[in-house]
């Protein structure tokens, strides 16, 4: 039930065998992990913890798909064009252009069978209703189809330089090799990853964000 990674020089027939000895007594015995729990349903909440504080934290979020699902490379473009860095949406609109937050970006994290997909604003408390208002109005444009071919492009592009930059990294190859084994995806070479990247239209993400975002679905 263990996956062991390694990236860089390594030999593989001597790094297994010195795991095997070192910390499995030599065990050639391969088991398949079977990972499918039945996941519960999950309704919708809201959850306030005051400690009078002058800065409020705020998380809203939504359920969405496994690890192995194709859409996640949509999802990906999802999150740059939503709150993924200074040129996203929510940084443009909530902190710069009315500088209700002092920090504001969108997530996603993946698991095996399900994952989330949300963002966060650390603001002012006298801020918080105005900035979900936006953060929802940033929702609800990207819904109606208001994300333009141009956003998908550049993200396209930095998704593209981000995982370039990964893969420079002996680190992030050994996470990624490790992920992929233990989700039981087939390994994908730069090349073939960036080919489905491509691939995904703006109508994809589009269609996401209408697939995973109702405002009375956040939470």
């Amino acid at each position: 039930r263990t996956v062991i990674s390694a990236a860089g020089n390594v030999d593989h027939d001597k790094f297994v065998e010195m795991i095997l000895e070192s910390h499995f007594g030599n065990s050639q015995t391969r088991s398949t992990l079977n990972l499918s729990t039945p996941l519960p349903n999950v309704d919708a909440l809201t959850v306030v913890n005051g400690r009078g504080l002058q800065q409020a934290h705020i998380c809203l979020g939504a359920r969405t798909f496994g690890y192995s699902d194709r859409r996640r490379y949509a999802l990906a473009l999802l999150d740059i064009i939503f709150g993924g860095g200074m040129g996203s949406r929510l940084f443009q609109n909530i902190r710069e252009k009315y500088g209700f937050a002092y920090s504001v970006f969108s997530f996603s994290d993946l698991m095996s069978e399900t994952g989330v997909f949300g963002a966060y604003i650390g603001c002012d408390k006298e801020k918080i209703d105005d900035s979900i208002r936006l953060l929802e109005n940033e929702l609800e444009k990207m819904k109606n189809g208001d994300i333009s071919d141009v956003e998908v492009q550049q993200a396209k592009s930095q998704l593209r330089g981000n995982l370039i930059i990964g893969l420079e990294s002996s680190s992030r190859r050994m996470k990624k090799n490790g992920e992929t084994e233990i989700f039981g995806r087939e390994h994908q070479s730069l090349s073939e990853i960036v080919d489905v990247v491509n691939s995904v239209s703006k109508d994809d993400v589009e269609k996401l964000v209408q697939e995973l975002f109702t405002l009375t679905n956040t939470s």
